[in-house]
């Protein structure tokens, strides 16, 4: 699609958000401005990302594909160390979003506080980013979206602004681009080392140390050229549906992407929803081998005990958070294009005085990504692997 009808009202918008400021600069402390141009075309939000020259590039995406967001440059940047609580970041998040619900940030913490090493130095302990331009799908429609916030004591540049908007590409087709060749791959731990890992957690557990562990390994690839994050997660998003799809870029050298099928927490008003995924089969080659993968997923004890494990942790974890609290009685499958999860879902009134940030440090790290009890599985995470997780499984 052409891009010029866009960016001309878009050049529009912006001129005017900037001679508004300048006729109330003298009474306010600071402005907050989401201009939102719509497209008449639908646009593919990760070929548009993977066109972007700008470093700085965010997508996310709903399980449901309901909504997607594409995202890149720096409208407002917020930065945390190991020692602050979630609220601290939050908090600072919320003095613009309550100008302007539409705002959106974007970002994450880190699994556990620890040393990131130079992989992770880029995202830091936490991170969240307003970013400047974005491409918002939501049911087939298309918006384009500049967010400005005008601070008394700083100057915003317009020229630079209106630069970056020129800059912008809005490509009629996919992006070609060339997949790089594998030249060497390396794991953490080897084999050996990841058969001991596992035979020293089944001791842990027998000798009910804990309930559960849940352990990683990380492979280092050496390509013969340069990775495109946006265009690897386009790629990643066509094998796998009905997933949360994102991508955290905040500079041109490190970007996280993933797929992932759970959600943690969604908040609204006084209400918090959370879900329990544990227990997994493959999908079957046919209808028939599927069912009976299904079958065997929702008789299984062993996969049933791993998914009340996470049940019974965010229960307890939430019980103390809310008023009331509902979770699933039975379970039901969450069919994915090559895993099918036992699934539950968990609904709760918070009580007035928790906050977002509470419900994340309460929640965060489920048994699903860490172990049961939280306290053992992650001392022995941190012992057992050979590495850090940086914002893996955070």
């Amino acid at each position: 699609m052409s891009g010029a009808g866009p960016v001309a009202a878009m050049r529009q918008k912006i001129e005017r958000a900037f001679e508004g400021w300048g006729n109330t600069r003298e009474r306010i402390q600071f402005k907050v401005n989401r201009l939102v141009v719509p497209v008449e075309e639908e646009v593919d939000a990760l070929a548009w990302l993977s066109a972007q020259n700008d470093p700085v590039k965010i997508f996310w995406s709903a399980r449901e594909d309901e909504m997607e967001i594409a995202a890149i440059g720096s409208a407002d940047v917020i930065k945390g160390a190991f020692k602050d609580h979630p609220d601290t970041l939050i908090s600072q998040c919320r003095k613009y979003l309550s100008e302007n619900p539409g705002l959106r940030y974007y970002g994450g913490f880190a699994f556990q506080a620890d040393d990131l090493g130079e992989e992770w130095a880029e995202f830091g302990p936490s991170q969240f980013i307003l970013p400047r331009f974005e491409i918002v799908n939501t049911g087939g429609v298309s918006a384009f979206v500049c967010n400005l916030i005008f601070l008394r004591d700083s100057t915003l540049d317009l020229e630079e602004i209106l630069a970056s908007l020129d800059a912008l590409a809005f490509p009629e087709s996919d992006v070609a681009i060339d997949v790089p060749k594998i030249l060497e791959r390396e794991d953490f731990p080897p084999r050996p080392g990841w058969n001991d890992n596992v035979n020293l957690a089944l001791d842990m557990m027998r000798n009910e140390v804990m309930e559960k562990i849940v352990l990683a390994r990380k492979a280092t690839l050496k390509c013969d050229s340069s990775l495109e994050a946006a265009y690897m997660l386009k790629r990643l998003k066509d094998i796998t549906s009905n997933c949360y799809h994102f991508c955290f870029q905040p500079a041109a050298s490190a970007a996280f992407i993933g797929a992932t099928p759970e959600r943690l927490i969604q908040r609204k008003d006084k209400w918090v929803w959370s879900e329990a995924v544990a227990g997994t089969r493959t999908r079957g080659k046919n209808d028939r081998e599927d069912d009976e993968l299904a079958q065997q997923l929702l008789t299984s004890r062993k996969d049933h005990l791993e998914h009340d494990i996470v049940r019974k942790s965010i229960r307890q974890r939430l019980h103390l958070l809310c008023e009331s609290l509902q979770v699933d009685e039975s379970v039901r499958l969450l069919r994915l294009a090559t895993k099918q999860h036992l699934f539950s879902g968990v609904k709760g009134k918070i009580r007035p005085e928790v906050s977002d940030g509470d419900l994340i440090h309460s929640l965060h790290p489920t048994p699903a990504v860490g172990g049961y009890p939280t306290e053992n599985a992650l001392s022995e995470i941190k012992h057992l692997e050979p590495f850090n997780r940086g914002w893996y499984a955070a």
